[in-house]
């Protein structure tokens, strides 16, 4: 340690200047982001990988709540343990009081999303991406498409279309990510996203090596999906309650300066709906959902469930 009172000498030991203002980053450096150009297209190409536990794709629930009250913006942006069957403070408030005020309450719905892990094949906008490896978070519309491509019906079958390896590198079968602005109401579509097969019987170490030795090396680099899906990687319903009491601010009579308190322990009768019987792949599976109060209905996953309980 230095002996000198010489600010800079302090600041040098320390390694940081208390006064710069650095602004905290919320972004998972895991995850990519396809980058857009200012009309809000963008473009990317991608390649599929299982994780190194062979475990290609995984379904999650997502909180993404924003709530704006007196000219005050606050939001919520995780996982949550309805994932995996555990309660959740946020989903009962979505069912508790979709009857009341379903245009609020809907707010607090897990939405569905999937994950799996990919490599970055080219990316234009941000070449310093290629060759990278990142978690990949989509929609049920993409994740539709990857399983049209890797389950197919009898009638397909029958009409001699075979499902499609997508998730291994070496078939050469790569996914075009592309995004455009709706005009109508400003929402990024991925719609125009498609599967691409190289050409010539190449694939994407075509001329780099050997391809199973550079897939295996891939493979290993990859995230472990389930570890994503283990207890510990959620939030417990305590922190997700006091989470909840912020972003409400009295919405619903919870948090803010309301008198009326928050749940704060799980509700064994909050009655779930299908988007919370989410299964995993190769990981146990959730408790069965029951029946959502009326009127609020989600869509069934369909060939999408099937595709990851047949994994």
């Amino acid at each position: 340690m230095s002996d000198s009172f010489d600010f800079s000498s302090i600041v040098a030991n320390l390694g940081a200047n208390p006064f710069e203002n650095k602004e905290k980053s919320y972004v998972d450096e895991r995850f990519y982001t396809l980058p857009k150009n200012s009309d809000g297209s963008g473009s990317a190409i991608i390649a599929l990988l299982p994780d190194s536990n062979m475990i290609p794709i995984i379904k999650m629930l997502k909180l993404d709540t924003t709530i704006e009250r007196n000219g005050q913006r606050r939001w919520v942006n995780m996982y949550s343990p309805k994932t995996i069957g555990l309660p959740c403070p946020f989903a009962e408030t979505y069912y508790n009081h979709y009857n009341e005020d379903p245009e609020s309450a809907k707010r607090f719905k897990p939405k569905e999303k999937y994950i799996c892990n990919i490599k970055v094949i080219k990316d234009p906008a941000k070449p310093e991406n290629e060759g990278k490896i990142f978690l990949y978070e989509m929609s049920k519309t993409i994740a539709e498409k990857i399983s049209s491509m890797v389950s197919v019906s009898e009638e397909q079958k029958a009409m001699g279309i075979s499902p499609k390896e997508v998730f291994n590198p070496l078939s050469g079968w790569v996914f075009n990510l592309k995004c455009y602005k709706k005009k109508e109401n400003g929402i990024t579509s991925y719609d125009n996203s498609e599967f691409i097969q190289l050409p010539n019987g190449r694939n994407i170490y075509s001329d780099k090596g050997d391809p199973v030795a550079l897939r295996a090396a891939d493979v290993q680099k990859t995230y472990s999906l389930k570890d994503m899906q283990k207890p510990e990687a959620f939030k417990s319903y305590e922190e997700l309650t006091e989470e909840l009491k912020k972003v409400c601010r009295g919405l619903f009579g919870i948090g803010g300066n309301s008198s009326t308190p928050v749940n704060t322990a799980p509700t064994t009768s909050t009655p779930t709906s299908d988007v919370a019987n989410a299964p995993s792949v190769n990981v146990s599976t959730p408790a069965q959902a029951e029946q959502a109060p009326q009127p609020a209905q989600t869509p069934q996953s369909g060939s999408l469930d099937a595709l990851l309980n047949s994994l």
